[in-house]
């Protein structure tokens, strides 16, 4: 395999697993109730995979990552253009697209489409928000889709973003982006305005962008600079004032370096599609525990621990790398991470729907907590089929479509 096909397997594989991330965080939200009654080791397993927004940061660091690569250095004249915009459009809309359908399919019976039709529009114009307005909100509760509607502002704003550095400098362009950023961050916390959520992640989308650049030193780095950079992002972890926002996303986009120090490195190409699977998911438990801690989010009586972790989880997580990527390369773990490969968007548009509605028909039931712990794992294997449909059939057709309105 070549080493441009491993690194694409790679970033597919990555971005499986931060929606399999994602949708587990989602089983433990959704039936948090019966977890807690089904003892303490199920209720553990709710607090390992409590880090779900940490997973969708590191998706927008990767988006941005393959986005780079993949058209960096494109020419910016029409035809160009337009040919970035028919390719994100393919890759992306067609699977939101069905997304919508399986979740209208899957409350059909519910009496809900007709009062909620209004909803539409918004949603299939991709401008869906959090809260208000009513008309506004995510399409029947499916409430993840909102990152994938920011993912398509970004691609937007990408050639743009790129005219601007290639005309003005690399100086200009951050400059312009962190501002973006800063307004963002005072929009949601300071003004309460919920879409400007768009603006503060738009640095951290840009971020993993920047690492996959011939300008970025990230091929140079070593354990020191990774570090002190990372020492550096847990600063405003001392001063609890500081808006949760600005924390919690600024301090993860600090913790996955390494995984892109591991993706950009030229040794050891050949491995590059599984072993960052694992040295990806063991930083996200570290950070996400250890941020929690030092946010509040745990026990009075653990916190200590907790910051601890979150405090020696780079240290831990250089030492024990080595032994992960060496256990990640053998049967049976390879083929199973290789797995999630060409699933990351379908996973990530349909689990919720599919998960929600379990819970729903678990309480109208009355099932017990094994019963319905047992349903939320039908529902996941029903979220992945489903997401390999997207993904294949459905995005093959969706492709054919278009290419015959719009031809190549």
């Amino acid at each position: 395999m070549s080493n441009s096909s491993d690194r694409v397997r790679s970033l597919d594989a990555l971005r499986g697993a931060l929606a399999f991330y994602v949708a587990l965080h989602h089983v433990g939200f959704l039936y948090s109730d019966w977890w807690r009654a089904a003892g303490s080791v199920p209720w553990l397993i709710t607090k390992l995979t409590a880090f779900g927004h940490s997973a969708v940061i590191g998706f927008f660091l990767l988006s941005g990552f393959a986005i780079m690569r993949a058209h960096g250095g494109d020419s910016l004249d029409r035809a160009a253009r337009n040919r970035y915009a028919l390719r994100r459009v393919r890759r992306l809309y067609g699977v939101y697209l069905g997304a919508l359908c399986v979740t209208a399919l899957l409350y059909l019976g519910h009496g809900r489409l007709a009062r909620i039709a209004l909803e539409l529009p918004a949603n299939l114009l991709m401008l869906q928000a959090g809260g208000d307005p009513w008309w506004r909100k995510p399409y029947l509760g499916n409430t993840p889709l909102w990152s994938l509607s920011f993912e398509a502002a970004y691609y937007l704003l990408f050639p743009a973003l790129l005219l601007l550095g290639r005309n003005f400098g690399i100086r200009i362009l951050a400059a312009a982006i962190a501002a973006c950023g800063l307004l963002g961050i005072a929009g949601v916390n300071l003004g309460g305005w919920r879409d400007a959520s768009i603006l503060a992640l738009l640095p951290i989308w840009w971020l993993g962008a920047w690492l996959a650049t011939p300008s970025c030193s990230m091929r140079r780095w070593r354990a020191p600079s990774w570090l002190a950079g990372y020492g550096l992002g847990l600063i405003p972890l001392l001063f609890r004032s500081i808006p949760d926002l600005t924390v919690r996303d600024l301090t993860t986009a600090f913790a996955f370096l390494p995984l892109f120090v591991r993706l950009t490195r030229k040794e050891n190409a050949a491995s590059r599609s599984a072993p960052s699977l694992p040295l990806f998911l063991g930083l996200l438990l570290l950070h996400g525990i250890g941020a929690q801690g030092l946010l509040g989010g745990t026990h009075p009586s653990t916190r200590g621990a907790f910051e601890l972790a979150y405090l020696a989880a780079p240290g831990i997580f250089a030492g024990a790398a080595p032994l992960i990527e060496n256990l990640a390369r053998r049967p049976p773990l390879r083929p199973l991470l290789l797995g999630l490969c060409g699933i990351s968007y379908g996973l990530y548009a349909v689990h919720f729907p599919v998960l929600a509605f379990g819970r729903d028909l678990a309480a109208a039931q009355g099932l017990s907590p094994a019963a319905a712990l047992g349903l939320a794992g039908g529902g996941l294997v029903v979220a992945l089929i489903l997401a390999k449909i997207l993904e294949g059939p459905w995005h093959r057709t969706w492709v054919a479509w278009l290419e015959r309105r719009w031809p190549r």
